[in-house]
């Protein structure tokens, strides 16, 4: 047994002529300008006979629910985009995170500053609270909760028994 084709409410109705469905095309497509007068002019038609398809074929429901589908698909499409866009920005911020707990232990006087790798961490760690939607203000390293009220002090300690980890 066949699986029968469900036609969309705009696609061309079985008793619709080729130049109503023209017509409708037309109307359909103007979006939010769409009106039967633009369509007349545009095919040279009298406003009678556009009015008249309009009305017996639906125009207005159907162009709804046309732009009530693409719209839907533009959303779903958006959204994808988001999620992924998302996701990209996370892996970014985790692999920055990795770089500075990696600089934390291997600390010297050589690289970077414990100010400048504490900042930075402080961002990473603001930014990927906020992908997550999440607020907690404190941040988990080794099993280690650093606290933005930590002092230097608790900070260092917190370094060195990272170190000796």
């Amino acid at each position: 047994m066949k699986a029968k084709h469900i036609k969309a409410t705009w696609e061309r109705k079985p008793d619709e002529s080729h130049k109503a469905y023209e017509a409708f095309s037309i109307y359909r497509d103007m979006g939010i300008n769409r009106n039967v007068r633009a369509v007349a002019q545009k095919l040279n038609k009298s406003l009678t006979i556009i009015g008249r398809w309009s009305s017996r074929y639906n125009w207005v429901e159907r162009a709804g629910a046309y732009d009530d589908y693409y719209g839907k698909l533009e959303r779903q499409a958006i959204e994808r985009g988001r999620i992924a866009s998302k996701k990209k920005r996370i892996k970014i911020l985790e692999t920055y995170q990795d770089n500075l707990v990696e600089a934390m232990q291997n600390l010297d006087n050589n690289g970077a500053s414990w100010s400048d790798i504490t900042r930075g961490l402080a961002m990473v760690m603001r930014e990927l609270r906020a992908e997550f939607g999440e607020t907690k203000p404190n941040v988990e390293i080794n099993n280690n909760v650093v606290s933005s009220n930590d002092t230097r002090a608790e900070l260092l300690a917190k370094l060195e028994r990272l170190r000796n980890d």
